[in-house]
């Protein structure tokens, strides 16, 4: 095609292009560009968002309850294979001697004094590192104990005795308006058991009376 018969047509092109085409050819044109625009600005935005994504924090896996129910399972083995040569009234007389003598020095001293302060009840604990030792116990004697060792597990219910009598202190002090002394229910219980220890288990416990 010569240049002269490009022209032609082209002329006839545009003869038959009527004026509202040519609006809708002018108004359509820059809508597509509008998008096109737009487009562009989303693909942008989406690769710089992509790229701040920062990595997951990894959280520590739970400790599942059964593994805690292992290890405590294994260290109350570990406890009781100490224990495995003696009876549950040797083992409860044990636990009892061990025991009794923070529960007979915190009854001496809410017992024998008509008026605590609270800041000095403060520091008798702290003196006497009365939750150290009471800890130290713990560590050494079994939490559970099965049906054949029934005097033992009455023995070391002294272990929450202990702690329930302290509390029955500080509560006292902290809040008892008249000079008395401090009293718990706890040391009336705690004889209980003792009787109770004294008639089970004779040859164990001979002599003794009271806490």
């Amino acid at each position: 095609m010569d240049k002269e018969e490009y022209q032609r047509k082209m002329a006839e092109l545009k003869a038959n292009h009527t004026p509202a085409q040519a609006k809708a050819y002018r108004l359509i044109k820059p809508v597509f560009f509008i998008i096109a625009v737009i487009f562009v600005i989303l693909f942008i935005a989406l690769i710089v968002d992509s790229s701040n994504d920062q990595k997951p924090v990894e959280t520590p896996i739970a400790k599942q309850p059964s593994q805690d129910k292992d290890a405590f399972n294994k260290l109350e083995a570990a406890k009781w294979k100490k224990f495995s040569n003696l009876t549950d009234c040797q083992l409860a007389y044990k636990i009892y001697s061990d025991y009794s003598p923070i529960m007979a020095e915190l009854m001496n001293f809410a017992e024998t004094k008509s008026y605590i302060a609270k800041q000095e009840a403060v520091n008798w604990k702290e003196n006497t590192k009365l939750d150290q030792r009471v800890e130290a116990l713990n560590n050494i004697y079994p939490s559970t104990y099965n049906v054949d060792y029934p005097n033992a597990i009455i023995a070391h219910g002294m272990n929450f005795a202990i702690g329930q009598y302290w509390r029955d202190i500080y509560f006292h002090v902290a809040n008892a308006r008249e000079d008395k002394p401090a009293v718990s229910e706890q040391t009336q219980l705690m004889q209980d058991d003792l009787n109770v220890l004294k008639s089970q288990c004779p040859n164990e416990f001979r002599g003794l009376s009271n806490l």
